[in-house]
């Protein structure tokens, strides 16, 4: 009798789990920032995103980066202007332009996957480019990449 419970119960947790994790990820919140004219720098929901274009100059050049990342608007005013970067900047620089390019591509789906944790614009195209049914794989695609992160995060650091 409890055997057959024990066996049919951990569906439920399992979806509750998983209605967390979609409600996190969709009440992140994410910085977007134009990487065509520099000035469009805000924070938004994820869930609340319309439209990802530029107010200022309506390109679609966004850049989906975490919301502390306050200084990403000023290395890419910097690029913009051709100012010298330091190393440390063009690497920030090349991530903030991949991110970029996924949204380009992707649309609101990419800045679903850059909102998930430890996922960068190289983990979010291994996400993005993986073949789904619904709106629901995408987001088992994200959780499968951040228990990943977090399983290997320990070698990193």
């Amino acid at each position: 009798r409890y055997e057959l419970q024990d066996v049919a119960r951990p569906e439920r947790p399992e979806k509750e789990i998983f209605k967390i994790f979609k409600n996190r990820l969709l009440n992140s919140k994410v910085r977007l920032l134009c990487i065509n004219c520099g000035k469009y720098s805000i924070v938004e929901t994820v869930k609340d995103i319309k439209e990802l274009r530029c107010s200022h100059c309506q390109s679609k050049l966004i850049a989906v980066l975490k919301p502390h990342r306050e200084e990403a608007q000023n290395i890419v005013k910097k690029w913009l202007k051709g100012v010298e970067l330091t190393d440390e900047e063009k690497v920030k620089l090349e991530f903030i332009k991949k991110s970029a390019d996924l949204v380009i591509d992707y649309g609101k789906d990419a800045a679903i996957v850059l909102a998930g944790r430890g996922i960068g614009p190289q983990t979010a195209l291994r996400v993005l480019y993986k073949p789904r049914r619904n709106e629901d794989d995408l987001f088992k695609h994200i959780l499968e990449a951040e228990r990943e992160f977090i399983k290997n995060k320990k070698y990193w650091q």
